[in-house]
């Protein structure tokens, strides 16, 4: 698609399609390499294409998506849904508690450097009078 001259405007479509496609990598990768080639191919037949023409013959992104996700198996949706509502809450969690560590850690080291900025001093004289006794 690099010698297309709308190129910027399948990028788009594309990309736009893509972001709205909740579903496992590989459909993503099938999906996306099956729209590539159909674009080509009406691209190929008519001969100036704008985003107009292809919204009109593919549909918007939304709606091109969601046709898309009506074929997946809704068990296999579900699933991966499940995992990365999953990977969501780890990478939270991991987020929170390396927060957490990072300001007790802070915390503790302006304790321990306030502490350290005081200084006690104990002098003892001695006089030579005591040393004689």
């Amino acid at each position: 698609m690099a010698n297309i001259p709308n190129d910027k405007i399948l990028r788009k479509y594309i990309r736009q399609t893509k972001q709205l496609l909740n579903c496992p990598r590989d459909y993503r990768r099938q999906f996306v390499a099956d729209l590539q080639e159909s674009l080509a191919k009406f691209i190929a037949e008519n001969d100036s294409v704008n985003e107009s023409d292809i919204i009109s013959y593919f549909g918007t992104p939304d709606e091109l998506a969601q046709t898309y996700l009506d074929g997946i198996p809704q068990e296999e949706l579900s699933a991966y849904k499940r995992k990365r509502k999953l990977r969501i809450i780890i990478v939270f969690l991991v987020l929170m508690l390396s927060s957490g560590i990072t300001v007790s850690y802070l915390s503790y080291e302006a304790y321990v450097s306030r502490e350290a900025k005081v200084i006690h001093v104990e002098e003892k004289i001695k006089t030579l009078d005591e040393d004689i006794e």
